[in-house]
């Protein structure tokens, strides 16, 4: 058995880094200012309805197939989505969530 390791093959050393040879970093007022995020309403939810899925159960279950953001999401009535919203109704023509933070209703229908 030799004595090498194969994941540690072309391997270095980590450079270490003095703090004193570091440039110093630039003054509070050179920096930009980034907005505050955003507290209380919002113009809409960051979400789209795509489709509603209906099983073929009696009495039938409908799934929402949500877009939030860049994940595809499939929720049932009573599901939490994007943290914010709760899925309130699914119906044939549309979805209703409630946003917990501002406690408003948001419909969402289906184009």
């Amino acid at each position: 058995m030799h004595g090498r390791d194969p994941f540690a093959f072309g391997m270095t050393q980590p450079a270490r880094l003095d703090p004193k040879t570091l440039p110093p970093l630039p003054p509070p007022d050179g920096l930009p200012e980034l907005p505050l995020p955003m507290v209380g309403p919002m113009a809409g939810p960051p979400i789209r309805l795509i489709g509603i899925i209906t099983s073929r159960e009696r009495p039938p279950v409908r799934t929402a197939a949500l877009s939030v953001g860049a994940d595809l999401v499939l929720a049932h009535v009573g599901d939490a989505v994007a943290i914010r919203y709760k899925v309130e109704e699914i119906s044939d023509d549309g979805v209703s969530l409630v946003d917990a933070a501002a406690e408003e209703h948001v419909r969402l229908p289906l184009n």
